[in-house]
């Protein structure tokens, strides 16, 4: 069986994903699995062959509805759901290969929920160890964190304060356990 996504059928077809949306809650076209259920944006994965008789208006008419298979894998928004990390993590760590996905099908990844959640706690463990030993220019720039972040400086205004790139100061502070300091809106210029 060969699987084909949502975007692939698009192409195939040549319809618009709200038709094929369509198709499948009236059961003309059936999927083989069905993730990220709970949303409205859910992704469906199709047996290319199926797709393929909706060329021909005689093949059509041999589909037959069948209800979806249950999968043990996962999809990025059932994960970050699931794990209680962000997506653009889990994005991340595929990127960097530390996530393998168990099947790709098109441009979607789907995972085994456990093996994410190893890396995932795994990165948590070492995120709130407290024997962290950081080298003296790390620990004097971290006390410089801590008193600017008390003046109510938010990330960028205090990478900017210590010549440091702002994704190092997120970091540290994180770290150190310091919430974020969030601006509302543009300061107002004086006229």
């Amino acid at each position: 069986m060969y699987l084909v996504s949502s975007p692939e059928v698009i192409e195939i077809l040549g319809v618009s994903r709200q038709r094929i949306q369509q198709m499948v809650k009236d059961h003309i076209l059936p999927p083989i699995y069905v993730f990220n259920k709970r949303s409205d944006h859910k992704i469906f994965i199709f047996d290319k062959d199926t797709v393929m008789k909706f060329l021909n208006k005689e093949s059509k008419k041999d589909v037959q509805w069948h209800e979806p298979l249950e999968s043990p894998l996962m999809s990025i928004p059932e994960l970050s759901e699931e794990i209680g990390c962000q997506a653009s993590w889990i994005y991340t760590a595929t990127r960097n290969e530390k996530i393998v996905p168990d099947l790709i099908v098109g441009k979607v990844c789907l995972y085994n929920k456990k093996k994410v959640q190893e890396v995932w706690d795994h990165r948590k463990d070492k995120r709130d160890r407290k024997d962290v030993v950081y080298r003296d220019s790390t620990n004097v720039l971290i006390e410089m964190i801590k008193t600017l972040h008390a003046e109510g400086l938010n990330d960028v205004e205090i990478a900017k304060r210590t010549n440091s790139h702002q994704p190092l100061i997120h970091k540290l502070r994180n770290e150190i356990g310091l919430e974020s300091v969030v601006s509302r809106g543009r300061k107002k210029t004086k006229e």
